[in-house]
């Protein structure tokens, strides 16, 4: 039994140093998404809490009764309403998810088609790259506008 102690300490900090990593560098872009992974580590803290609460009574060899039981049969249903709570959470986000890229999808920006002259098939616009040596400057200076007034309000040319 000391080694399930160990192993539940173990488990305990780990998750407890993944929680606090996780507050301090908040990893994704998006606040929502923070909050979500926020909240199940929470919840995996408490339930490595509550089975090492419940291993520590346990190993003490303590006889059970009375209030002792209650706690001990309270502690049990905090940890399956946890367990469910956190099924019911991936569950609910994981579908969220799958909606939320369907739409995208169905009713999302689409991309204007090319169409071939000859075959009539369309595709995707190709993007091409930028050769600055090749790209023709299509808004030339005109002599004019180089042409800045002097003192005397005679235009020279710079």
């Amino acid at each position: 039994m000391p080694n399930a102690l160990i192993q539940l300490s173990i488990c305990l900090a780990l998750c407890l140093i993944f929680l606090i990593h996780h507050l301090e560098r908040k990893p994704f872009t998006h606040g929502i998404s923070n909050k979500a992974e926020t909240f199940s580590l929470s919840l995996l803290c408490g339930i490595a809490a509550i089975n090492l609460l419940k291993a520590c009574f346990l190993y003490a060899e303590l006889n059970f009764q009375g209030s002792q039981a209650e706690i001990l049969s309270y502690l049990e249903l905090m940890e399956g309403m946890f367990v469910i709570l956190l099924i019911l959470f991936i569950v609910f986000f994981e579908s969220v998810s799958a909606l939320a890229m369907r739409l995208k999808k169905t009713f999302g920006k689409k991309e204007p088609q090319m169409t071939h002259q000859l075959s009539g098939h369309t595709e995707p616009p190709v993007a091409q790259d930028f050769d600055p040596e090749t790209t023709i400057n299509r808004n030339p200076v005109s002599e004019q506008d180089n042409e800045q007034p002097d003192e005397d309000g005679v235009k020279t040319n710079i």
